[in-house]
């Protein structure tokens, strides 16, 4: 969502023309400039927002807009003809009945823009004179930015000016005067001071900012693409925390394996150029590493690389002869789609080379790799109907891993017994998926008695999937789906939300009769999936309960409490949601919001609904627009306090839904000296300090007949976030 300075009573967005890079001639041919006049009416006259009560004050405004498009439109027609002076004569004409109104500072503005704006033009229309009337226009666009700080159209073009100028450290300073000014812009203004630090080559300080940027928001792409592409294209190592691999796995983390991805093709094929033969064979493991995990294992991707780094006429070093020899190897695994067609692969096969990537990813060695190729290239025959083919795959990928990667083991083991039960000619005498089984349970053992929680979880998940696929509900100790889902869902080894686990396990109980249990499992299975925002999924599961089931009283109050939230939650994402079309007035809906948060709590954990409600009210704020500032930031803050006694959040998500509302409430905070009374819906709203029981500094609206709290630090709300942190 866009984000601009439009504060309760003041703010004007002022919009302008941002000259493009390409436009480096006045078009002259009447259809183009009559087409290109009338999309500057608009842009020039018409992308003004201001707030306010005062009637003189809007009267003036309406007065400034017409003055601008008045100007708007002649000075275009000059421009054509290229009558520079009496274009700027015309400006300085209207000048004065800017200075007729009573508030003249956006009229002002506005013609400033357009000075600017016609010194900019006529730079190209009079080279000889270029410099004079650059800086002509650079004045005047400083004054818009005085006038109003911040303002993008003003700011591209004379950031663009100054680059032609040479003056880069022109525009690093204004930059850095609006992230001090306006800090819930920060990661924005950051990356545009790195960007200019880079046109100058400057590519320490370029780094510094890009870094600035990226630890301000780690999520953030272009940050990551900022801190890359130094690297990548201008062989400038902007390390992170601990270097490029460090940094490699953050792009990973966040769901970008791309960057990670281009820096580790860019440190091996460094590291090969200057001969250090183990840092680049540690770089080669990870790069195939990353390419094997995502399946990008593409024979053009590494015979490129190989052409890159040894050309046909170079002479070869001992080094390079055996990088070039195992990448070979790889390159012919990345052809083969057979165990057979792979040839030899000792280097892949061994384990004892290793490369370290970080505190948090240990190591990557040879034998990594080649499991995950393995694994993918079982996925890739798999849904080729290719059968016999998988199986050897994923076989040879438990051999490898069984006392090497267990929980890689479950992984594949899963996927192969669904072969296996997809595909009952393969085993015909359930004789290979029994001795998987028993693998298994072997395995489960040493996991207990080594105490490993995580993975005798992973093997529980592991043989409840395979007993409920062939439908052994109940049985043999241990040897049943019930027992291994329960035990697989217990909270002994630690909090899971699971919602396909707990559908399972409901299945299993109606299949043993146990309606009691299935019931409450599949509640339980709908509260996950709305904990992890999967609402339609939710909402078919509960329709199914709600229609087939006879319900107890307890039962019923607990189910009916889940409607609830499924109802309110989708109306909170739909387009046609009663705030948003305008027809419900705010406080209504406020109130309507908590009327569905008691409700709720009648049948379900009271922790469980306030992050719903949460959930619900920041998915709303998102979705107002510009021209509803003010309600958006009384709902981020609603939201904000549901969760203020909270101690976990539900997902991932939630934190970065914290993450936005805390960004929108800043524009608040940042210049809450500038918030007057206003009127919405027939009640006056006033921001007022909050009380003194309150452990905050805050703001508050006191008048929807209770205190909302507005802190300061909103990432403090609960235990959740008392800890910065990039990723959950």
């Amino acid at each position: 969502m866009k984000r601009r300075y439009i504060y309760t009573v003041l703010l004007v967005a002022f919009i302008g023309v941002t000259i493009s890079a390409q436009s480096r001639k006045v078009k002259q041919d009447d259809k183009q400039q009559n087409a290109v006049h009338q999309a500057d009416r608009v842009t020039l006259s018409e992308g003004i927002r201001t707030g306010g009560n005062d009637r003189s004050q809007r009267n003036d405004e309406a007065a400034s807009r017409e003055i601008i498009k008045e100007v708007s439109a002649k000075v275009k027609a000059y421009i054509a003809r290229g009558e520079i002076n009496e274009a700027n004569t015309l400006i300085q004409s209207y000048k004065s009945k800017c200075d007729s109104l009573k508030s003249s500072k956006l009229c002002l503005a506005g013609l400033n823009f357009h000075q600017g704006y016609l010194f900019q033009q006529a730079a190209k229309l009079k080279p000889d004179e270029l410099d004079d009337f650059q800086f002509l226009a650079v004045t005047y666009y400083e004054k818009v930015l005085e006038t109003f700080p911040g303002n993008k159209s003003s700011l591209d073009n004379l950031i663009k000016l100054n680059d032609e100028l040479n003056r880069n450290t022109a525009s690093v300073k204004w930059v850095m005067n609006f992230v001090e000014q306006f800090p819930s812009k920060t990661v924005w203004y950051f990356l545009r001071i790195g960007n200019l630090f880079l046109k100058d080559k400057n590519f320490e300080m370029a780094c510094d900012y890009y870094k600035k940027a990226y630890e301000k928001d780690p999520r953030s792409e272009r940050a990551c693409n900022a801190v890359v592409n130094l690297y990548t294209r201008r062989n400038y190592a902007c390390a992170m925390v601990d270097g490029v691999r460090e940094f490699a796995l953050d792009c990973k983390v966040i769901g970008l394996p791309n960057y990670s991805e281009e820096l580790l093709r860019k440190e091996f094929i460094v590291a090969v150029q200057e001969q250090q033969l183990q840092k680049a064979t540690q770089s080669m493991i990870l790069w195939a590493y990353v390419l094997a995990e995502n399946n990008w294992l593409y024979p053009e991707k590494v015979k490129r690389t190989i052409g890159q780094l040894f050309p046909k006429e170079k002479e070869l070093s001992d080094n390079d002869e055996l990088i070039k020899k195992r990448l070979e190897q790889l390159n012919r695994m990345a052809t083969a789609e057979t165990i057979e067609e792979m040839g030899r692969i000792g280097f892949w096969k061994t384990s004892n080379n290793w490369a370290s990537v970080s505190r948090d990813w240990e190591y990557v060695t040879p034998l990594h790799v080649l499991l995950k190729i393995y694994f993918a290239k079982g996925e890739n025959a798999y849904f080729k109907n290719q059968f016999e083919s998988a199986e050897k795959l994923w076989r040879a990928a438990l051999d490898e891993s069984y006392n090497f990667d267990r929980a890689f083991f479950t992984q594949v083991a899963i996927d192969l017994a669904k072969l296996y039960h997809s595909k009952p000619e393969m085993d015909r005498s359930d004789q290979k998926l029994e001795s998987l089984v028993i693998e298994l349970f072997d395995m489960k053992g040493a996991a207990y008695r080594a105490n490993d929680l995580k993975m005798i979880r992973n093997y529980h998940i592991t043989l409840g999937g395979i007993f409920y696929d062939k439908q052994i509900w109940d049985g043999a100790y241990a040897r049943n789906a019930r027992f291994q889902l329960e035990r697989a869902l217990s909270t002994r080894l630690g909090p899971i939300i699971n919602p396909k686990l707990r559908e399972m396990l409901g299945v299993v109980y109606d299949s043993l009769g146990d309606s009691r249990l299935a019931i409450e499992s599949y509640g339980k299975s709908i509260q996950d999936y709305l904990s992890l925002d999967r609402i339609k999924e939710a909402e078919t599961l509960h329709e199914q309960i709600k229609t087939t089931r006879s319900l107890n009283p307890s039962k019923v109050k607990k189910y009916d409490a889940m409607e609830g939230i499924i109802t309110w939650r989708k109306a909170q994402i739909s387009p046609d949601n009663s705030m948003l079309r305008g027809t419900m007035p705010l406080p209504n809906y406020l109130d309507n919001a908590l009327e569905v948060q008691t409700k709720a709590k009648d049948g379900l954990p009271s922790d469980f609904v306030d992050v719903q409600i949460f959930k619900g009210l920041s998915d709303l704020g998102a979705q107002l627009g510009d021209d509803r500032t003010l309600e958006q930031q009384i709902v981020y803050s609603n939201a904000l306090n549901k969760i203020n006694t909270v101690n976990e959040l539900s997902s991932e998500e939630d934190y970065y839904r914290t993450v936005k509302a805390n960004n929108a409430l800043l524009l608040s905070l940042e210049e809450s000296n500038k918030m007057q009374t206003v009127r919405m819906y027939g009640k006056e709203l006033n921001y007022v300090s909050g009380s003194e029981k309150t452990k905050y500094n805050v703001l508050s609206i006191p008048t929807l007949n209770k205190e909302i709290a507005i802190p300061e630090q909103l990432l403090l709300l609960n235990k959740t976030l008392q800890t910065e942190y990039k990723n959950t």
